[in-house]
């Protein structure tokens, strides 16, 4: 029968790879060497298969266990393993095999290792930055980390940082070796520019350093260079808006100060408690870069999960409303957890969220117009300055024809500076015939729940009741309202058509005082107003501190070369008290204009 005869042929087989063909014995051999680790017998099987009548032709792969095997090869047992790796590489081009990333890799690898060759790094460096456009291959951050380990061990600087240039050319982000092995160039180069960029940028990748990284941070900072690299003088003020900018863990200003730098290692408790110095980590906000980054994510994921036409109109509606530091999506807050039999829509959830904001960002984060800290003024032109002004004086800040609003200044004298640092302690607001005071109250001790505010409008008490939303609304002037933003603490004035006021009271705490010595005592927590302001009928004849940046006509005169300009002139605002309007550029029941004062400080 057919089924007989087919039966009794014998099986057909398919062969095993490698098992078959001119290159199957070298195939094994290589599989072998590769397992033992055994660079010599592998290039000694390849010069044998090539020197034959029947060169075999390798495959991709057989090349790749050969670069493999030579960098990683004991000089011992292999003296020249470069040379070896360069033939093969020959060997490979020549017969139309294409190169990946991992075979210029080992290449690179075997190539920098080279001690008998002096361009040897250089060759390297060569194979990595090339491969793209010779062979259409991508650098990955293997390719480039054997590199930048040759010119860290040739003290090479200029070299290493070329490297880390064409690693970010290639979108190629470096980890904890690769940046210590920068910093370990930068600081026995004694840069201490670049010591310092690769110590942020190792902050920002790696969490916890290795001991070999450690060893390396340490070594600079017990240096000689590290002891000499600081700025003798700086901008405290400066320094403190660039930690607010940076999310609150660095200047990012450079090497400040100068001397030998104390390097110990401790431990941080549970608490963030340093047992070394006493002082308590700070928690780190994310920076200005990367919050464009997460919103950028957020609204991309917002555009694919909703319909796209109303998150766009969502968007249109919030840069038509102003900037926010924070927005709160309360229904989702405040039914967050509430699936249960007693559950439902949580106002305590919710309020604590917009406490725990609040609390977070400050309104000096909110407002165009705002008075902050040692005062920081950002006038209605939208630029910074500082306003000295003078320990227990008061200054007028606006005055327009039917609004004055001066400003009681508190203070700390530093007997290394010429001024004194200070504050803004109270306002008081001047309108018609009536007159408003809000103020902070001295406090030694602080407790953010005690309300240390003080409100009084025609010389008698404001009353508001000391809860979030509570309102206080005035029988005599229709439209003025104080509103808690707040259980204590925080308000905002409102006076309809006239100005919008919002007003927290807060200390200078125990860190701001070490960084800025400011020497704060256990008798004086230096309580001040943090304050933003947004007028409505200004007059282009307005004037005072703030005022007058409100005006269509105002020129900038300030130093557009410091990095924080100080507005001077202060006699100009000088007021004889809270609720004065005697001072020189006073507007409040006058039309006729008056020219104005802006100057330098000096």
């Amino acid at each position: 029968m057919a089924t007989a005869a087919g039966a009794s042929s014998p099986a057909r087989r398919r062969p095993r790879r490698g098992s078959k063909g001119p290159n199957s014995d070298l195939s094994r051999t290589l599989t072998d060497c590769t397992r033992r680790g055994d660079a010599a017998a592998a290039m000694a099987a390849f010069d044998t298969a090539l020197s034959g009548p029947d060169a075999p032709r390798l495959l991709a792969h057989q090349y790749n266990q050969l670069f493999h095997l030579l960098a990683t090869a004991d000089a011992d047992s292999l003296p020249n393993a470069a040379a070896a790796a360069r033939r093969v590489f020959s060997h490979m081009l020549g017969s139309g095999a294409s190169p990946s990333e991992a075979t210029i890799t080992s290449l690179a690898r075997v190539t920098a290792s080279d001690a008998s060759n002096p361009a040897a790094a250089d060759e390297a460096f060569d194979l990595v930055a090339t491969m793209r456009d010779k062979y259409g291959v991508a650098p990955r951050l293997r390719s480039y980390s054997p590199v930048l380990a040759a010119f860290r061990r040739a003290g090479d600087a200029g070299k290493a940082y070329a490297v880390d240039a064409h690693m970010e050319a290639s979108a190629v982000a470096p980890e904890e070796p690769e940046i210590a092995a920068l910093f370990d160039v930068s600081a026995k180069a004694g840069d201490a520019d670049k010591v310092y960029e690769y110590m942020h940028k190792l902050s920002r990748t790696v969490d916890c350093v290795g001991e070999e990284t450690a060893e390396v941070l340490e070594g600079w900072f017990r240096s000689d260079k590290a002891a000499m690299a600081g700025k003798a003088e700086w901008d405290a003020c400066n320094v403190k808006d660039a930690i607010v900018a940076n999310g609150g863990g660095c200047h990012r200003l450079g090497w400040l100060g100068s001397g030998p730098w104390t390097v110990q290692r401790v431990r941080v408790g549970g608490n963030g408690q340093c047992e070394g110095c006493g002082c308590r980590l700070a928690c780190v906000d994310i920076d200005v870069e990367e919050t464009q980054r997460f919103a950028d994510s957020v609204a991309g994921l917002a555009l694919q999960r909703e319909t796209k036409t109303n998150f766009s109109q969502f968007q249109e509606w919030l840069e038509g409303h102003g900037a926010y530091e924070a927005i709160v999506d309360g229904a989702n807050i405040a039914l967050y957890q509430q699936n249960f039999a007693e559950g439902g829509f949580s106002l305590t959830q919710l309020d604590a969220v917009v406490t725990e904001l609040r609390d977070r960002y400050n309104v000096c984060d909110f407002y165009p117009g705002v008075s902050c800290g040692d005062p920081r003024f950002t006038g209605g032109d939208g630029n910074n300055f500082y306003f000295h002004g003078k320990k227990d004086h008061d200054f007028c800040i606006v005055s327009d024809a039917d609004l004055h609003i001066n400003a009681h200044f508190i203070g700390k004298r530093n007997p290394t500076m010429s001024r004194d640092f200070t504050w803004i302690q109270a306002l008081g607001i001047r309108f018609a015939d009536h007159r408003l005071y809000m103020g902070a109250l001295k406090t030694a001790k602080w407790n953010s729940d005690d309300d240390r505010l003080e409100l009084a409008f025609d010389g008698a008490p404001v009353d508001v009741p000391a809860e979030l939303g509570a309102r206080w609304e005035s029988a005599a002037v229709p439209g003025l309202t104080v509103t808690r933003t707040a259980a204590t603490n925080a308000v905002r004035v409102q006076l309809a058509g006239v100005l919008d006021i919002m007003a927290n009271v807060v200390p200078i705490t125990e860190q701001d005082s070490r960084i800025h010595n400011y020497g704060v005592t256990e008798e004086d927590s230096l309580a001040h107003l943090d304050l933003g302001f947004k007028f409505y009928d200004l007059s282009d004849d307005v004037h005072g501190v703030l005022g007058q940046t409100y005006r269509s006509d105002y020129v900038n005169n300030l130093s557009v070369s410091a990095s924080m300009p100080v507005m001077g002139g202060a006699p100009s605002y000088v007021v004889s008290d809270i609720f004065s309007t005697d001072c020189a550029v006073a507007r409040f029941g006058r039309r006729a204009g008056i020219s104005m004062v802006t100057g330098r400080a000096n």
